[in-house]
């Protein structure tokens, strides 16, 4: 697999879990004329000017860095290649790579293969549907590519849609994959060194 291919695999995988629509229309709540022994009271409604409504998400929240993940250990680089994973799934959704970026050395060819393709849907007035990965339990593997931890797990990759500004789109049917991580510590905290994901096969 190419890849530019497998970049647009990797986030197909990855991309656009469903998000819970919010609602506005809910109505405002009824206030009914209490009876008590015969004598008729009528309960006010708030002032609207002592009441106010908690803002409601209407897009993706993008997730923060768990505290697991600042830990210079193996269990630390596993939480921070989780957090990596939800990172993908956020820019996939909302087209915002800022985060994302941030934790990839300049290095890594395969994480630059993916933000160009979130990049390139959204800059020419495209977006992403679905696709969203998860991934199971993570193995340690033998070190290269000037890692400190090496780790992969299978994965799942949802269905996902490339929608392009001219309206065509790429389709992706999903399935299992293989996530390869290799992740070094940095004054910064962990960075993502090189990253691939094939599809599994049994």
């Amino acid at each position: 697999m190419g890849l530019r291919r497998a970049a647009a695999a990797m986030i197909a995988a990855t991309l656009g879990a469903s998000l819970v629509a919010c609602s506005d229309d809910d109505p405002e709540p009824k206030f009914e004329t209490a009876t008590t022994s015969g004598t008729s009271a009528t309960v006010p409604s708030p002032s609207p000017s002592t009441t106010s409504a908690a803002p409601t998400p209407t897009g993706p929240v993008e997730p923060a860095l768990p505290q697991a993940a600042t830990k210079n250990s193996v269990a630390g680089a596993k939480a921070f290649v989780r957090h990596w994973v939800d990172l993908v799934n956020y820019s996939g959704k909302s087209g915002d790579v800022t985060a994302l970026q941030a934790l990839n050395q300049e290095f890594c060819a395969g994480c630059r293969g993916l933000v160009r393709v979130i990049t390139d849907a959204y800059g020419r007035g495209g977006h992403i549907e679905g696709g969203d990965w998860s991934i199971g339990n993570l193995r340690t593997l033998p070190l290269d590519f000037e890692a400190d931890v090496a780790m992969y797990a299978r994965g799942q990759a949802r269905p996902q849609v490339i929608v392009h500004g001219d309206g065509s789109a790429t389709k992706y049917a999903g399935g299992d994959i293989y996530l390869y991580a290799y992740v070094v510590w940095t004054d910064s905290g962990w960075r993502m060194r090189w990253v691939r994901s094939p599809e599994a096969r049994d």
